[in-house]
């Protein structure tokens, strides 16, 4: 049996047995792990708060053959606005969702940790809104990892779209002009659209830069989530709990 130390993020927690807890951890050292932590739940159990979903730790690991289990921790950051503010919650679960499905088991991926980390504490320390953090979250992560949507053209008849009315199709997420839009396409404002465009263009610098109304924050997460389903090809629960705080 082997030690090791990581810093990681707890992404979500299944209680097990009476006083367990079963973590999806991830790790700036290796990826996604999942971890024991035995009797975090127990009242007075060190683990306790830090095996809360969102909180920040380097965790000391006992491996034994490809299983893992907590030993120690030491919280960095517990991110605990996020857990009593339900926007944040919210976001920040969508977020997770999102981040599970797109990394691999024990494979490193160092932008997206970061991206998420930066996301959380925005959340948690700034007053700029949690859910357009999670929207430049969003537009940070389909860039990097090469699902931005083309946006400037018509994807049919490849017209400059900012001088157009601009639709998309919601079966395949690509955006069209007036002229080659689809009676069941949907209409996205031009706010939208610039807004999109500029956190496309500016990635994770955006964070706490952009203040956006709640019906333009609205619009832009209704078109976010339908396009990473598309993207992700696969449903996530959590899409529907966010939505409905909108």
């Amino acid at each position: 049996m082997a030690l090791m130390k990581v810093t990681g993020i707890v992404m979500r927690y299944a209680n097990y047995k009476d006083y367990d807890r079963m973590l999806t951890i991830f790790t700036l050292q290796n990826g996604k792990i999942s971890a024991l932590a035995r009797g975090a739940r127990r009242p007075k159990s060190a683990l306790l708060n830090a095996t809360e979903q969102f909180c920040m730790a380097e965790f000391v690991l006992m491996q034994n053959k490809d299983r893992y289990t907590v030993t120690s921790s030491s919280i960095l950051d517990s991110f605990y606005n996020i857990r009593v503010d339900i926007n944040s919650y919210y976001a920040a679960s969508y977020f997770s969702a999102v981040c599970q499905t797109l990394i691999q088991e024990e494979q490193p991926d160092e932008k997206l940790y970061s991206i998420f980390a930066k996301m959380l504490a925005y959340m948690a320390h700034s007053e700029s809104s949690a859910l357009a953090n999670l929207i430049i979250a969003l537009c940070t992560v389909l860039d990097i990892s090469g699902f931005k949507p083309d946006m400037n053209y018509c994807v049919k008849c490849k017209c400059d779209l900012s001088t157009s009315d601009i639709f998309y199709d919601n079966e395949t997420g690509y955006f069209t002009c007036s002229d080659c839009k689809k009676p069941q396409n949907k209409k996205m404002s031009l706010s939208s659209y610039k807004a999109l465009n500029y956190i496309f263009m500016h990635k994770e610098n955006a964070f706490a830069k952009v203040n956006m109304e709640d019906w333009l924050i609205k619009e832009m997460l209704i078109y976010l989530t339908n396009y990473i389903e598309i993207k992700l090809d696969k449903n996530l629960k959590q899409t529907g709990l966010l939505l409905s705080i909108l």
